[in-house]
């Protein structure tokens, strides 16, 4: 891995607040894999790309909060 990379922040259970839009993005990745559709394959994995995304917005939103009550 390349150094300049930074780590993915989470410990062994992470509680995650607001977890609609993940659980939708989530979803949606799922029926897109078992479609089977013409580019699922891209489809799925850039589906993949935004539920990181949006886990580690959400978690550097819950750190923001618990700093700042």
């Amino acid at each position: 891995m390349n150094k300049d990379v930074e780590m993915f922040p989470l410990s062994v259970v992470q509680q995650l607040q607001d977890y609609y839009q993940l659980e939708d993005v989530f979803k949606h990745m799922v029926d897109t894999w078992h479609a089977k559709l013409p580019g699922y394959e891209f489809f799925a994995k850039s589906l993949l790309q935004q539920l990181i995304i949006a886990i580690g917005q959400n978690i550097k939103k819950r750190h923001l909060i618990m700093r700042h009550p």
